[in-house]
C-alpha cells in the first residue's frame, strides 16, 4: 500500500507539469517556496487545517464554523435544478493550495479550457464520480486542464481517496472553500467547465454522477472541445 500511494504521488507530479501555464510552475515536486502568482496544480496533501466533514450524501460542506453553508442543496430524486448556465461567474482569484503542501497557485489564470471537479472525502458521491473524472482526463490528455478541488476536508482522509482510486490528474486542496462559495455552493460534487481565464461556462451539480460519456459532450458543447473518451 504504500509503494501504490507512492506511485500515485509520482504520477501526479507529471499531472503538474503538463498543467504549467507560461512555463513557470510554483508548486513544485521540490517542495520549494510559492509564488502566488505561479499555475502550477498537484496531487497530494496540503498545509491549512480544514472544517469539519460533514458526512453526508449530496450537501452543501460546512462552513468555518461547521454549520451546514446557507444554500440549497441537491434534491432527494437528483433532478438537475442546479444545473446551468450562471451569468457572471468567475474562478475567484484567492490562491488554494497545491494538494502536496509545496506552495499555491491560482486557478483563474489557466491559459486552457478547464474542467474542475470539486469534491471531498466526506462527499459518498463524489467517490463513484472521481474515477470518471480521472477517465475523462486521461481520455483528455493535453486539449483540457482537468482539476480536483478537495473541498472544506480534512488533508489525511483526502490524501486516502486519491491513493485508493488512484487519481493522477491535477489537485488542490481548499479548506476555505474559495472556489465552491465562488461558484457552485449547492453542494457536493459539482463540476465547472472553465473557459481560459477564469470564465465560468457551465456549473453541474444536480446530484447525478456525471459519467464519462457526459463529461465529454458538456466539454464539447461548453467549451468547444473534442475529446474521445
Amino acid at each position: 500500500m504504500i509503494r501504490k500511494r507512492a506511485a500515485v504521488r509520482r504520477l501526479a507530479f507529471v499531472a503538474v507539469a503538463m498543467l504549467i501555464v507560461g512555463g513557470t510552475a510554483a508548486c513544485s515536486s521540490s517542495h520549494t517556496s510559492a509564488r502566488t502568482t505561479g499555475t502550477c496544480l498537484s496531487s497530494s496533501a496540503s498545509v491549512g487545517s480544514a472544517a469539519a466533514p460533514l458526512a453526508t450524501n449530496g450537501t452543501a460542506p460546512p462552513t468555518a464554523s461547521g454549520a451546514p453553508a446557507a444554500t440549497s442543496a441537491p434534491t432527494a430524486t437528483g433532478a438537475p435544478t442546479a444545473t446551468g448556465v450562471r451569468a457572471g461567474l468567475r474562478i475567484p482569484s484567492q490562491p488554494v493550495d497545491c494538494f502536496d503542501g509545496s506552495g499555491t497557485v491560482r486557478l483563474d489564470i489557466l491559459t486552457k479550457p478547464a474542467v474542475v471537479n470539486l469534491w471531498a472525502s466526506y462527499c459518498l458521491p463524489c467517490h463513484a464520480e472521481l474515477p470518471n473524472v480521472e477517465a475523462f482526463a486521461k481520455a483528455a490528455g493535453t486539449s483540457v486542464a482537468v482539476v480536483g478541488v478537495d473541498t472544506a476536508d480534512e488533508r489525511n482522509a483526502a490524501r486516502s481517496v486519491v491513493a485508493d482510486l488512484g487519481l493522477t490528474y491535477a489537485m488542490v486542496f481548499d479548506p476555505g472553500q474559495h472556489v465552491y462559495q465562488a461558484t457552485a455552493g449547492r453542494g457536493l460534487p459539482a463540476t465547472l467547465f472553465v473557459a481560459p481565464g477564469g470564465i465560468v461556462r457551465y456549473v453541474y451539480e444536480s446530484g447525478t454522477i456525471l459519467d464519462t460519456a457526459h463529461l465529454v459532450a458538456l466539454a464539447a458543447r461548453y467549451l468547444g472541445v473534442t475529446v474521445h473518451g
